[in-house]
């Protein structure tokens, strides 16, 4: 099952950028307008639970 934050990073036309760090391995989110953020904090910003 992919992952819906990578998904959502691919579907605004973004490329995916695994990092690593002493805590392991994540994902940024480089979007067309030059913007790099973490994939998972831009899926919830755009997905806010709250309408």
């Amino acid at each position: 099952m992919p992952n819906p934050a990578s998904v959502y990073c691919v579907e605004l036309h973004g490329k995916s950028i695994l990092m690593n760090n002493p805590q392991g391995q994540y994902a940024n989110c480089k979007l067309p307008s030059g913007e790099l953020i973490e994939e998972w904090a831009l899926y919830r910003r755009d997905h806010s639970l709250s309408k």
